[in-house]
Parts: structure tokens; sequence; C-alpha cells
């Protein structure tokens, strides 16, 4: 399963990319800035940016926003 994570930097998110991971997900991590999230794909862009936005999510089969 490929997942896109909003907040994967943060305290939740970081847990919820931790038991993707484990379980064998593809994650994307959609980051207002840049951190590292080791193991994931990491896209940078605002919430509001509705096209960058759109073409993150082209491809996931789930979206998580934390």
């Amino acid at each position: 399963m490929r997942a896109l994570v909003t907040g994967a930097s943060g305290v939740v998110g970081r847990s919820l990319v931790r038991h993707l991971l484990q379980h064998g997900d593809e994650v994307v991590a959609y980051l207002r800035k840049a951190h590292d999230v080791p193991g994931v794909q990491v896209e940078i862009g605002e919430l509001s940016d509705v096209s960058r936005m759109t073409s993150t999510m082209s491809g996931a089969d789930v979206v998580y926003h934390v």
C-alpha cells in the first residue's frame, strides 16, 4: 500500500510512519518544511497549495492527515 502522511514529522505522525513501514507500506511524507523522516519519500508543500497537494496524492492508496 502507498500511504501519504501529512504531519509525518510530529509525534503522532512519526509513530504512524514507523507503524506503516513495519507493515511493508510505502510512505510519502507531506511536510511544510524539510525534516529527515527515515525510510520515506519527503515532499515539501503547504496544505493550501491544492495543485501541489493533488499531485503529491496521485498514486496514494490512503491519506492520513495528522
